[in-house]
């Protein structure tokens, strides 16, 4: 279990660990934006971000999601 701090004091524990940095992700499968199904395979070629956010309910995490996206979508051979 890890811990999610804000400004340093932890808020809550996670159901399980969080990946490191660098680290090999596992297999998953999801449905895309074009409504296609995609799993890891599917961007074997591609640098893989992933933006983890606790709600996009929230102005300031919805405002935080799409600047990040649109910086990340200028990297090269980049997929969020």
């Amino acid at each position: 279990m890890a811990k999610v701090t804000l400004k340093e004091t932890i808020t809550s524990d996670s159901s399980g660990e969080l990946p490191g940095i660098g680290s090999t992700a596992k297999d998953f499968n999801l449905v895309a934006g074009d409504l296609t199904e995609k799993n890891l395979a599917s961007y074997e070629s591609k640098r893989k971000v992933l933006n983890i956010v606790p709600s996009l309910d929230t102005p300031v995490c919805a405002s935080s999601a799409r600047q990040f996206n649109e910086v990340a979508a200028s990297l090269d051979n980049t997929i969020v």
